[in-house]
């Protein structure tokens, strides 16, 4: 199995719900004086974005991929929907419970539940004997008839124009080669970095080694020709490689990653068969 590692969230007040979701790599917090901050999961140093609620509490958080909004619901029963592509405030919706003094409003144990379903998704907020039900629309769905082209989304991609080859790697830790003439996948290569997910690839100068980044901080150079590994290199330090360029004239590489540091490789040097 990958290895596990802790991360811990640097928060700037104490934290009164969350929410995560893995597929896009996203963590949302709130607190009852701060604003909301998203965070990368892989990045807890500091937030990504902050959406600003003054002068409201948020209770509940829930964030609904792939669409990719964030449904905030504050104590005096307004949710707010926000779009985390650019951290704006898409609509805001006001709950009118049957329960004259707001203070009486009660929403603990189950606030707020988002239900996905192929057809029909649907945000459940509960306060006391209440259920309120929004309906909030439909999933965007690819069709049965396109096939998909991975089991795993591809997180980056380069492309050879010597040999006309586009190479895709994927959150699984597959590299898969395919044919730009006629879309066909030529070959895979499966768990290239032990099932870490891969974050970064780039190809040399000459085009025939490709060079991949993992989420633990290990790259490894591969023959594109044949797919056979051909070295490893170790950063001995666990940290997401966020970007990965070689210096062809002076066989540099560099990278650099969520550790906060520029990490070189010099005097690269390889015989490809």
């Amino acid at each position: 199995e990958s290895k596990k590692k802790e991360y811990n969230f640097s928060l700037y007040d104490i934290c009164s719900c969350f929410d995560i979701n893995m597929p896009m790599h996203l963590l949302a917090t709130a607190s009852s004086r701060s604003p909301i901050y998203i965070w990368d999961i892989y990045s807890p140093s500091r937030p990504i974005s902050k959406l600003n609620v003054p002068g409201r509490k948020v209770i509940s958080l829930k964030i609904h991929y792939p669409i990719g909004y964030l449904y905030s619901l504050t104590s005096n029963s307004i949710i707010e929907v926000w779009d985390l592509k650019d951290d704006n405030l898409v609509q805001r919706v006001e709950l009118h419970f049957p329960i004259m003094n707001l203070i009486l409003l009660e929403y603990a144990p189950f606030t707020m539940t988002l239900f996905t379903q192929d057809s029909e998704n649907n945000l459940i907020v509960t306060c006391k004997d209440y259920i309120a039900q929004l309906v909030i629309g439909e999933n965007v769905k690819i069709s049965s008839s396109v096939p998909l082209s991975c089991n795993s989304p591809i997180n980056c991609m380069t492309y050879s124009s010597i040999f006309k080859m586009i190479i895709t790697c994927a959150e699984d830790s597959t590299i898969t080669f395919w044919n730009l003439l006629n879309g066909r996948k030529l070959f895979t290569i499966a768990n290239a970095h032990d099932k870490e997910e891969i974050t970064q690839c780039v190809l040399d100068h000459s085009e025939r080694i490709l060079f991949t980044g993992a989420i633990n901080g290990k790259i490894k150079a591969w023959n594109v020709a044949n797919g056979n590994l051909i070295q490893s290199f170790e950063t001995n330090s666990d940290f997401e490689i966020t970007g990965l360029t070689l210096v062809d004239r002076k066989r540099l590489m560099i990278v650099v990653g969520t550790n906060k540091k520029i990490i070189s490789f010099i005097d690269l040097k390889f015989e490809v068969n």
